[in-house]
């Protein structure tokens, strides 16, 4: 603007900072009697950040003015939004400016490799340029991007960053713990469309499945499933790794395969010879268990016999208890299931007579003779209890015993002497010495002599009598070992 006398023409000229004409002898209007303005848009003429300088002339009057301005730096702005971001959800790099301008964008991933080139950003709104982009597997997970803005006119240069976050991958798997021949799901979330593939190990870490791709069941859902079959091992863990190439991932997991609650039994149990004998067990359907019979001195009597499955997860196999069981005696059996890698065991007995007979004879015989017999069951029972190693249940039975050897002189105040009292005696007589001795201890010769084939009542009571003191020793030795005493004891008594 200038001001002077009215009704003149003055021109104007314009120059930027290195004096090129912008504007050249352009006459000032007149809007008011001696004021005179001049208006001009300061484009990509002028130099942002720099000076520009101008003339006015009035060859009238010849008057000659001159001034100078500044064409300032905008304030231009950038952001980015969301950020962090993850991959491929989508990401929008502004910046905001002076209109009508094509600023361009060039974007870099963490090792400063360029992923977009020079694109131009669009202008959405007056001076607001965006550009959308989806960080791919060209980004790295977990570390940041950076970008600049360029644009020419203004010369605007503007720079930002970014970071691709990593994403929250969950796995789980079902059942667990899982049974053989269950089918067991592995399952991943994470972002949609990619391609984990996950690996399967044994408890040795030893390869069951490799790199086997999961199904996309539903967006970001992914599932895997594989059969607990023989490649488990039943009582033991597994463990897997997934793996998705473009987001990095890596996620591991473990279950494990569970024993299951095998059972068996026999029947009749007892039996008689040539009953049918049915040997069951009872687990998972579909399996291949194999049975092995035993008499009572260990030889085989059926070998590697397959069951048969009689209804789910039942199976059964029938033997005849013919003249290959030892009568009178038990016989054992196994039971081998090699994919559950299954180990049951069993027993029974194959009496020569019934279980009533027995008891008839039992009852008809002398009162002494049932003692004497009901003192060597005692005994019997205090064998089979040995082998346990269980001290206190072994303290039990010989007390058992020692109360049934106590019984025996009242027993024998009423009833004479026998060949079957002498020898269930005699019988109970050296079956102490034996097992004493397995104990480390010598009884011989408290009860060395076996008594004569036919001994007077004297005879009978007073060894009768030697039994009940080895007995009382021999719960002694049991009653100090249960209480935590090991040390030698000494027994006096007068022959």
């Amino acid at each position: 603007q200038c001001q002077g006398l009215p009704d003149l023409n003055p021109t104007i000229h314009v120059y930027d900072s290195d004096r090129n004409i912008i504007e050249e002898s352009a006459v000032m209007p007149e809007v008011t009697p001696g004021i005179y303005n001049y208006q001009i848009i300061a484009d990509s003429r002028f130099d942002t950040g720099k000076g520009y300088t101008y003339t006015i002339m009035e060859e009238k009057t010849s008057t000659q003015l001159s001034g100078s301005g500044m064409v300032g730096k905008y304030s231009w702005t950038s952001s980015v939004f969301p950020n962090p971001t993850l991959l491929n959800e989508p990401v929008i790099i502004q910046c905001q400016g002076l209109t009508n301008l094509s600023p361009k964008i060039t974007v870099y991933n963490f090792n400063r490799d360029v992923v977009v080139s020079s694109i131009v950003m669009t202008e959405e709104s007056p001076g607001v340029y965006k550009y959308n982009m989806k960080p791919d597997s060209r980004f790295d997970t977990g570390k940041g991007y950076t970008y600049t803005i360029m644009e020419e006119k203004t010369s605007t240069q503007l720079s930002g960053s970014g970071m691709v976050g990593k994403y929250a991958w969950t796995s789980t798997l079902f059942p667990n713990p899982a049974l053989t021949n269950d089918t067991i799901t592995i399952q991943c979330q994470g972002l949609p469309n990619l391609e984990p593939v996950v690996v399967v190990y044994d408890s040795e870490r030893e390869v069951i499945e490799e790199n086997m791709a999961m199904e996309e069941v539903s967006p970001g859902m992914y599932l895997y499933t594989i059969k607990a079959d023989s490649k488990f091992e039943t009582g033991k863990g597994y463990t897997y790794n997934i793996l998705e190439d473009k987001t990095k991932t890596k996620l591991f997991g473990s279950g494990m395969i569970g024993q299951y609650p095998w059972k068996t039994l026999v029947f009749p149990n007892p039996s008689l010879g040539d009953d049918t004998l049915t040997i069951q067990c009872q687990g998972l359907p579909g399996l291949s268990p194999i049975v092995n019979i035993y008499n009572w001195d260990g030889e085989s009597i059926e070998a590697e016999i397959p069951m048969e499955e009689v209804s789910s997860g039942l199976y059964v196999y029938e033997i005849v208890a013919d003249l290959r069981f030892t009568y009178g005696k038990g016989y054992t059996y196994t039971i081998n299931e090699p994919e559950t890698k299954t180990l049951l065991n069993g027993s029974g007995m194959v009496e020569s007579m019934s279980i009533t007979t027995i008891a008839g004879l039992a009852a008809s015989a002398p009162m002494a003779e049932r003692t004497a017999q009901k003192a060597l069951d005692a005994i019997k029972l205090v064998e089979a209890v040995l082998i346990t190693g269980d001290d206190i249940n072994i303290a039990l039975t010989l007390k058992n015993l020692k109360k049934s050897v106590e019984e025996l002189p009242d027993a024998l105040a009423k009833d004479e002497p026998s060949v079957i009292l002498n020898k269930t005696i005699n019988d109970i007589s050296e079956r102490l010495k034996i097992l004493a001795g397995d104990q480390g201890y010598d009884l011989g010769t408290l009860v060395k002599d076996a008594m004569k084939e036919s001994p007077v009542l004297e005879d009978i009571r007073v060894k009768t009598k030697k039994v009940g003191e080895a007995v009382g020793i021999m719960t002694e030795i049991f009653e100090k070992k249960i209480g935590g005493l090991e040390d030698a004891f000494i027994i006096d008594r007068i022959e």
